[in-house]
């Protein structure tokens, strides 16, 4: 692997995290100013602009034919969301979600992963089961957006100022025009990777290209430690892990049709995130919080995680 593979990677991952800003602020500001409901842009814009990144790497690995990579960084995302990012987060103060909250969005995400371990546990992509996984995430994306609007509490997205036209307009074409190529950058520089480890592209999907997708989260998760919001740490993290889930397995699957998923992740990843998911939703219902000392705990569990894709175990 030369210079160019390597830059390749990082440049992918800087134009995705950039890209996805410069569109999701750019398509609110031109939505709203041509009037479109406010329920049509948190359906849209909203639901899957902040899931850009993960999104655009997955079609494009599966349209070139690299499942492998899209399924990866979708396992590998939700198992750094919680382990890595919730574990920096809770070392550095208490984590904690409303019984309101838990009850919607916590249940949601055990119902998600249960979802996906139950139709993938076959080791098979099909275009029915990619059906079921989008049809899962319009309507959880229906539920949230009724939801915030009935209770006047519209997503941090739509409370920001408006930008004037010509402003908006020029970041939704960079902004896209960034997330395509930055896309390719990643497919490229993450199989360039891969084959000079000679390691599965999921085992550099899970872990290269997980980490790299989930800077934007960690990023957004330290700013609200900053201001001493716990809950939207960790309402951004499920959140996030419940369209992971829902929205890129079903482009993955919706795209590559009948496929075998990765060995790897169907016997030993998939029930990984199945744990973490479920010993992070253990400690909110039996605690109400994640307490600080369970941060460490976390990052060794994910730091452990890592050295099993490492090894090749």
């Amino acid at each position: 692997m030369d210079f160019t593979s390597i830059l390749a990677l990082i440049a992918g991952l800087v134009m995705l995290a950039v890209g996805a800003d410069f569109l999701v602020v750019g398509a609110i500001s031109l939505a709203r100013r041509w009037g479109v409901p406010l329920l049509i842009i948190g359906l849209t814009v909203v639901a899957w602009g902040t899931s850009a990144p993960e999104l655009v790497v997955s079609v494009e690995a599966s349209l070139t034919g690299h499942p492998g990579v899209s399924i990866g960084n979708l396992v590998g995302s939700n198992i750094a969301n919680l382990m890595l990012i919730g574990g920096i987060c809770t070392t550095l103060m208490a984590l904690g979600l409303s019984r309101t909250e838990f009850r919607r969005d916590g249940v949601v995400l055990l119902l998600a992963t249960l979802l996906f371990i139950g139709l993938f546990i076959d080791g098979q992509l099909a275009i029915w089961k990619g059906v079921v996984m989008l049809v899962a995430v319009f309507a959880y994306s229906l539920w949230m957006t009724l939801d915030c609007i009935c209770c006047d509490k519209l997503p941090d997205e739509l409370q920001e100022p408006l930008l004037p036209r010509f402003s908006a307009a020029w970041r939704v074409l960079l902004g896209g025009a960034l997330l395509a190529y930055g896309g390719k950058f990643l497919i490229y520089g993450a199989v360039s990777f891969a084959e000079f480890l000679n390691v599965s592209e999921a085992v550099i999907g899970m872990t290269v290209v997980a980490i790299g997708t989930s800077l934007p989260e960690l990023a957004a998760s330290l700013a609200a430690v900053r201001r001493k919001q716990s809950d939207i740490v960790l309402g951004n993290l499920i959140g996030s892990n419940i369209y992971n889930i829902l929205a890129i397995m079903g482009v993955v699957s919706l795209i590559s049709g009948n496929e075998a998923m990765p060995a790897g992740v169907v016997e030993r990843d998939m029930w990984v995130m199945g744990a973490t998911t479920g010993l992070t939703l253990a400690l909110l219902l039996a605690m109400q919080r994640l307490p600080r000392w369970s941060g460490p705990g976390m990052l060794v569990i994910y730091f452990g995680f890592l050295m099993l894709q490492v090894k090749g175990l």
